[in-house]
Formats: structure tokens, sequence, C-alpha cells
């Protein structure tokens, strides 16, 4: 595309705000109206107009340090919940002010609350903090202007990182709590860690929150496709992908759809479905990246990217 500027970090994360809202469908899917399907995937020429969006500035008055997340607070319209890069996540409110709503050491990357809230008074955040991801769970207290209480965290999961974080969390529509990791890898994943089902990374996690306590933080739900299977962790839904930045489930079904960096040439949009491998590092996206390699794991059938 000529006029754009293509980072190493990728047009659907590294430090860019994603609102990963819409849905993308494939060609043989959906088109809209007056809108030739698209045949292929590769971009060419100047794109069409806009959709017919205006937009509205909402809360300009307010300094800003790398924002990189931004969610509803549930049960209260016109609030919002947002993830600085690093140390702060505010609580946005209706009248264009802000308050902190938590204060963390650390690099922000996501924050979700629970699909019971505000009767089950919890948010949970995914940072980084000296070579350590981390998903934790706060307490929100209630009483007076949102916030999570002093000393309410709850670790849930933590797996160790030199790079490539993910960032995808969200609570499906059976309950349970999805993140996404990335390889947490240098560029080029030298380790094809992509492939590595031993380990948390490179993957879709899916885990049950449902009865958090500080001796069993989470459980494994008895469904999800490896547990049971030896030596592959069996907190992993879907593995193979690169820096899985956001996900979002499709409205009204269980459709997950994942926004992942690729490395040089190529960014996905891919749908993870149950035990699916998305070939990270032998493939990027739908190309070979290294053929040297093999795919590996307990499903060696590759799922491209839509």
């Amino acid at each position: 595309m000529k006029g754009f500027k293509h980072s190493r970090m990728g047009v659907l994360g590294g430090c860019c705000l994603v609102l990963f809202t819409g849905l993308l469908l494939p060609a043989e899917e959906a088109a809209l109206p007056g809108f030739a399907p698209w045949p292929g995937c590769a971009l060419e020429g100047t794109g069409r107009e806009p959709f017919p969006y205006r937009t509205t500035p909402v809360f300009s008055e307010l300094p800003w340090k790398q924002p990189v997340a931004m969610t509803p607070l549930p049960g209260s319209p016109g609030h919002y919940l947002l993830v600085e890069r690093y140390n702060t996540t505010w609580l946005l409110r209706p009248d264009g002010q802000r308050s902190v709503f938590l204060a963390f050491e650390g690099q922000g990357i996501n924050a979700v609350f629970h699909p019971g809230y505000p009767a089950k008074p919890f948010v949970y955040l995914r940072y980084s903090s000296r070579g350590i991801n981390r998903l934790v769970r706060y307490t929100v207290d209630l009483e007076t202007q949102p916030h999570a209480r002093p000393g309410s965290a709850l670790p849930i999961l933590e797996w160790k990182t030199v790079g490539h974080r993910g960032g995808g969390l969200a609570f499906g529509p059976d309950g349970f709590l999805y993140l996404a990791t990335g390889d947490a890898r240098t560029p080029g994943d030298p380790d094809n860690s992509g492939q590595k089902t031993d380990n948390l990374r490179g993957s879709i996690l899916r885990i049950d929150v449902g009865s958090s306590s500080a001796q069993t933080p989470y459980t494994v739900p008895v469904d999800n496709p490896f547990a049971g299977h030896g030596t592959v962790r069996p907190e992993v839904w879907a593995y193979g992908l690169r820096n899985p930045w956001r996900v979002t489930f499709r409205p009204g079904t269980s459709e997950l759809w994942v926004a992942d960096n690729g490395d040089e040439q190529w960014e996905m949009i891919t749908r993870a479905t149950r035990g699916s491998n998305h070939g990270w590092s032998v493939f990027e996206g739908a190309h070979l990246f290294r053929p040297g390699n093999r795919l590996e794991g307990p499903t060696r059938v590759h799922t491209p990217p839509l």
C-alpha cells in the first residue's frame, strides 16, 4: 500500500491501540452492499471511501501516555477503563475527567471485567514486569468511585517472556477466560516455540476462574482439547501463534477471532477453534516462513488465517 509505513511491530499491535470491534468475514461468506468480494489476500491500491461513520472527540483535554486497551465499565454508561502502557489504569467518566483505577509496576497489556460484574466485582489485568507475563485479579471497591482495592491482587497465572507478550483477553460465552500469549521470543522465533505445547507460549489459553482462591487461582476445564494429553499444557486451547494482540468473540456465537502480529511481511486475522494449530513459525500466516521446520504438537494440520 503506497503511503503506508509498515513497522516491524506490526499494524495489528505493537505499541498501537487496536479497536478490534468489528468483524472481517472471508469473501465467500459475506460482501457489504455495493462492495465486490475481495479475492485473495494481497492489499492493492488506495482502498475505498471510508464507511459512513462520524467521529466525535472525547476526553480530548486529558493527557495520555501510550494507551493500549479500553473497555466499558459494566452497568455504568459512559464509564471506561483505560490501560496505559506503563504503570497506570484509568477510570474515564462521562464528565470528561478521569481518576486512577489501578497503579501497578510494569507494562500494561489488557484488562477485562468478570462477566458477573458488579455482583462479582473483579477485574483481570494482563501486564508484564521484570521478564514475567502476569494475569492478576483485583477486587473493585464499589462503595466510592470505582477503583481496585489496594492489597486485593490475586495472582492467577504467570510465564516468562523476553518479548512478544500477546495480550488478547476475553470471557467466552461459556463463562471461561480466554487469554492469548505470544511466542515470548525475539523476531523469527529461533526456538520454534510457536510449535511447542509443553509451555504456555504462542497459544490461546482457556481457564476457569469461577472459584479463584489463593490456593486454587484457576482450574482447567475438563473439555479443553489437550487436558490429560501427557506433555501438553492442559490450559492450551489453540497454538501456533506469534503475537496475538487482541481477541474477540463474534456476537451471538462462540467464534473466537484473533488479531495476530506477523514477522516481516504478513499480518493475520485468524479464527481459532478447539485444538487448532496456526502454524507459526513454520508458517507466517498462510505462507511458509521456515520450510526446514515442521508442524509439531498434537495437531499437525495447519489452520491458515482468514
